[in-house]
């Protein structure tokens, strides 16, 4: 028996080694606020994320669910508004240090 797979490529993801990356886009209110989901496994398994706030460079490691025991590597990549208004931006400088 010979057995095909035909996978069909997604931009966001990529594999090396047998770790699956993905690369998942949040709003900057989500990056400081907080952000909560689910995303499948290969498995058909649910990977649970629940960060109370996000950095740029940050990620999330799920040991052995990606290609042969490899890992699934969740990378976020914050999404910045293109045009502030002006109150939003007197709101913003209220938090600063």
């Amino acid at each position: 028996i010979i057995v095909k797979f035909i996978i069909a490529f997604d931009p966001g993801y990529s594999i090396e080694q047998g770790t699956v990356v993905y690369k998942k886009k949040i709003t900057l209110t989500d990056a400081l606020c907080g952000v909560k989901f689910t995303h499948p496994s290969l498995d058909g398994d649910k990977l649970v994320v629940d960060e109370k706030s996000i950095s740029p460079g940050d990620f999330s490691i799920f040991k052995n669910k990606g290609i042969n025991d490899g890992d699934f590597v969740i990378i976020y990549e914050i999404i910045f508004p293109v045009n502030i208004t002006d109150s939003v931006k007197k709101a913003i400088h209220q938090f600063e240090y």
